[in-house]
């Protein structure tokens, strides 16, 4: 049998909620490894911005939700990650390292590019509120991961007021009351998924797990919620699960021996872009419906 045309089998487990069979073609490729992460999606659902090391630096592509008419669409030498479109489609929002440490950058699809932020300290994972007038954000500050909101300009910034709380991966609800944000409590050995007002009052555990929980998204219509959980220190155990915005109605959605990471809703709220397996268990970005069920791979792992 050719290397190239080795194939990878994913052991696949049936559980009440979910049965995860793919087969991946894996290549035989004489670059170094690359991966691909962080996928989202453009408001008409028809396509996938991502980020992918191939080139040596993380940079920005594009390609349609089934893999095809794959773009780049930064050609740097710098770092540009976490990306995602603007509720009009006309801006893409990303971080980069361009300037030195992780900043946050606005992009026309045109090409222009403007700065956000210029702090001594990295940003992190930078979101659109639904009416894409403010852009979320976490910021490491005094040991600390706190979260704030700024406009659209860079301008205003306010944290998030929950001093209670590290929290990072903040993001606005449908109707601008409440923030979904990854936050560990003061004491507590774990991560949580929680929702609370835009004050950080009324705190809401969603997760409820006494492990790690993390990269939250709403659904399109705030309904629901979907997030990754794992046993402490062992990404391959890393899951998808989805619950109701009132903590109702957990449910596991991936079984899979590589571990999911970085969910994100289509606009429909049909589907799930995730990224499958991670480092040396990577294998790639894929589409399935918001159930669990008919996984696409529409990125390769290149070795």
């Amino acid at each position: 049998m050719q290397a190239a045309d080795r194939m990878v089998a994913l052991t696949c487990m049936s559980t009440l909620f979910f049965a995860f069979c793919i087969t991946i073609l894996a290549a035989d490729l004489t670059a170094q490894p690359a991966f691909s992460g962080q996928g989202d999606w453009a408001p008409d659902g028809q396509r996938i911005i991502y980020t992918s090391n191939e080139s040596g630096t993380w940079q920005l592509y594009s390609a349609d939700a089934d893999g095809s008419d794959r773009q780049r669409l930064t050609t740097t030498q710098f770092n540009e990650t976490f990306p995602s479109y603007a509720p009009d489609g006309k801006h893409l929002l990303f971080l980069s390292d361009r300037d030195g440490n992780r900043e946050i950058y606005i992009k026309d699809l045109d090409g222009q590019v403007c700065r956000l932020t210029e702090t001594s300290e990295d940003e992190f994972t930078p979101a659109w509120s639904p009416d894409g007038k403010r852009i979320s954000f976490a910021f490491n500050e005094k040991d600390r991961r706190q979260s704030f909101l700024m406009d659209v300009t860079g301008e205003n910034r306010q944290r998030f007021p929950a001093p209670e709380y590290d929290v990072i991966y903040p993001k606005v609800s449908l109707d601008g009351t409440e923030m979904l944000v990854t936050a560990r409590k003061r004491g507590s050995a774990f991560n949580q998924i929680y929702v609370m007002n835009m004050d950080g009052s009324n705190p809401r555990n969603l997760s409820r797990r006494s492990q790690p929980n993390y990269n939250g998204d709403w659904s399109p219509g705030g309904s629901r919620i979907v997030f990754v959980s794992q046993s402490p220190g062992d990404k391959t155990t890393a899951a998808l699960y989805t619950v109701h915005a009132d903590g109702s109605g957990i449910r596991k959605i991936t079984d899979t021996e590589a571990g999911c990471f970085q969910p994100r809703w289509s606009p429909d709220g049909k589907r799930i872009v995730f990224r499958l397996g991670w480092e040396k268990d990577h294998v790639g970005l894929f589409v399935m419906d918001s159930d669990g069920g008919h996984p696409v791979q529409i990125t390769n792992r290149l070795k």
